[in-house]
């Protein structure tokens, strides 16, 4: 399962835009690593946002369908920014709970010096199904 995840990450055209690495430990549970680059910084020199919500709700992606059958959708994705990103990051994302239709994650985002750069939570569900035991 963990290749075909890793495959399905590979293939997506924003995961090559940004030069994302994913790894996958164990099951629910996943890593995203997003390089810096300079075309992802704000007018105030920070990095957008966007970036750091890419990470986040990737790795929980991640996390959750580590544990599926199949492929999930995100349901719900809410984040906490805790301090200004200036360069790479790092988003560690982890199954918290995993029901019969939904799987919450929480994710955690890092800077290159290990800073904590924000807290997410993420629910996703399985495309075509409960999730299975």
């Amino acid at each position: 399962m963990t290749r075909h995840l890793l495959a399905s990450f590979r293939a997506a055209p924003i995961v090559k835009l940004l030069g994302a690495k994913l790894r996958i430990p164990s099951a629910g549970r996943a890593e995203v690593r997003v390089p810096f680059r300079r075309a992802t910084l704000q007018a105030t020199g920070v990095v957008h946002g966007s970036i750091i919500g890419f990470a986040a709700d990737t790795a929980g992606y991640f996390a959750a369908a580590s544990t599926l059958d199949g492929p999930a959708a995100t349901s719900e994705f809410k984040i906490h920014f805790l301090a200004p990103l200036t360069g790479a990051c790092r988003a560690v994302g982890r199954v918290v709970r995993r029901g019969r239709r939904l799987v919450v994650t929480e994710m955690r985002t890092f800077d290159g010096r290990g800073r904590l750069i924000s807290i997410a939570l993420g629910t996703y569900v399985p495309i075509g199904g409960e999730v299975s035991s």
